[in-house]
């Protein structure tokens, strides 16, 4: 089994975009009803994923890219 933690503790931008992805995914379940939340957790969750998506934008070393 391979372990994936120190593959994204490695890779910054890896660990970012996976990070935002999975906020991403909460909010498509929620309406399509399959996973009920607060109004304001749906805020929370696609303010966090902005400013997380964002980043990259600010410090270009967390963009992910290809290996070589």
């Amino acid at each position: 089994m391979v372990n994936f933690l120190p593959i994204f503790f490695q890779n910054r931008a890896l660990l970012l975009d996976a990070f935002t992805n999975s906020l991403d995914l909460f909010l498509p379940l929620h309406y399509l009803s399959y996973l009920p939340l607060p109004d304001w957790a749906v805020g929370a969750i696609g303010a966090v994923s902005s400013v997380a998506a964002a980043a990259p934008i600010i410090d270009p070393s967390l963009k992910v890219q290809p290996p070589n």
